[in-house]
């Protein structure tokens, strides 16, 4: 059925079912009067009907929020810019060479605007902190258009004539880019992982910068989660990491750059605090050129609870919990 008027936002989540939310939007009409008794009876009856659909709608999500459902709401938007600027290159004999130069910056963004009827301030200042690098900025808006209005990798006073163009009328000696991609990797009725897909290519380099970072949240406590509330020694996660890992690589000749790896074939993996949840572990994710080559791309480790719990790492409040 389709109604006229009608605006449906919805967000499925994968392994529950969809909520729909409907923003009825009305506009001015002529009042209509009827013309016969039975008229307004046919009028009555159908008004009647209307609110007993919307009533039982209210029931239906007060006894769900009773359940201890969690209502989420969602923003998606798409950003994109092209920055033509020129740098200053003073010679000895006091010339500047003034070649354009181009940066261009694509965000993508998917993050909940409300969590349980209130805003998420303290996700969306992990967001920024965390996803932009951004020490600066306090809200979302904010940061996105320090991250879409400054070149790649250049400092505020460094360039001159910076402006927004449609094109960038150079080849890729001359152009910079960058990209974001912030969005829900996955959800339970519990908590909540952000995901962040990032790419960076700085003109003339020999290959461009691709990482991925996490951000885990408790739905029900409306709060961040850290590796801390989650494990009690790092000394001892550390370890099962090198050995997990070794284990991941047996068998493999010895391959490109690594300052892990021992001469024995064993590896010596720091704790990150990257990492997501899953239904069965954690999920421990490296960057390229922090555990192994860049040829050998992003690192993941996966260590399930049944490990953590054998090792009697799981802090007692993480026990207690049903995650």
């Amino acid at each position: 059925m389709r109604i006229a008027g009608a605006k449906v936002r919805h967000f499925f989540h994968p392994t529950k079912k969809i909520v729909v939310y409907l923003c009825f939007s009305f506009k001015k009409t002529p009042i209509f009067v009827p013309k016969s008794i039975e008229t307004m009876k046919k009028l009555l009856l159908i008004t009647l009907s209307v609110l007993a659909v919307l009533m039982s709608c209210k029931q239906e999500k007060t006894s769900a929020d009773a359940d201890g459902t969690t209502t989420l709401q969602f923003t998606s938007s798409t950003y994109e810019r092209i920055l033509r600027y020129e740098v200053p290159s003073d010679d000895a004999e006091g010339a500047s060479d003034l070649s354009p130069l181009y940066s261009m910056a694509t965000l993508r963004l998917m993050l909940p605007t409300s969590i349980g009827g209130e805003e998420p301030t303290d996700l969306l200042h992990a967001v920024i902190k965390t996803f932009f690098s951004d020490s600066v900025s306090t809200t979302l808006s904010d940061a996105t258009e320090r991250y879409l209005s400054r070149p790649l990798g250049m400092e505020e006073g460094s360039y001159i004539n910076l402006c927004v163009v449609d094109s960038a009328e150079s080849d890729y000696m001359q152009l910079s880019d960058h990209s974001a991609d912030i969005h829900v990797k996955t959800m339970t009725t519990r908590w909540m992982v952000l995901e962040c897909d990032a790419y960076e290519y700085f003109a003339g380099a020999a290959h461009p910068m691709t990482g991925s970072f996490y951000l885990n949240y408790d739905l029900q406590n409306n709060r961040l989660l850290t590796l801390d509330d989650i494990v009690t020694d790092r000394d001892h996660l550390a370890l099962l990491l090198s050995q997990i890992y070794t284990q991941q690589r047996s068998g493999e000749p010895p391959y490109g750059y690594s300052t892990t790896v021992a001469a024995d074939g064993t590896f010596d993996i720091p704790v990150t605090d990257n990492f997501f949840l899953t239904s069965g572990g954690l999920s421990f994710v490296y960057q390229p050129y922090e555990i192994a080559s860049y040829a050998e791309g992003i690192q993941t480790i996966r260590i399930s609870f049944f490990e953590l719990l054998d090792a009697d790492i799981l802090t007692s409040q993480f026990k207690e919990t049903d995650f």
